[in-house]
């Protein structure tokens, strides 16, 4: 997805809404393929950045790829192959990153209003 700054300047987002009991987990990971697709693709806009958004129930993380790759080591993990389930896995070169790297972290709370945590 491309999104537009204050400045109006472009940003490559990736959004990924995962299940709530995966929030607590001390780290979250970012595929190595995700992030140069991100690359490209900002490359093709214009982009002046990355985001990598974490959506977990009523909390969002908000990370910047560049600090991602910056602050950790590509590491391979067997992952899903695919989406559809079918239950085959294979190792997938990935950025198994610290959870608090997140610049931005925001919560619903009870009024429907975002709260910055």
């Amino acid at each position: 997805m491309i999104a537009t700054d204050k400045k109006g300047q472009k940003i490559v987002v990736e959004i990924k809404t995962r299940n709530e009991k995966y929030e607590n987990y001390p780290t979250f990971y970012f595929e190595l393929v995700k992030y140069e697709g991100m690359v490209k693709r900002m490359k093709e806009e214009g982009a002046v950045g990355g985001l990598y958004v974490c959506i977990f129930g009523t909390h969002i993380y908000i990370y910047s790829i560049k600090t991602i790759v910056e602050k950790t080591p590509i590491t391979y993990k067997w992952l899903p192959a695919n989406s559809f389930g079918d239950g085959t896995f294979k190792s997938k070169a990935i950025y198994d990153f610290k959870k608090d790297l997140a610049f931005r972290k925001i919560q619903l709370d009870n009024n429907n209003k975002w709260i910055e945590l």
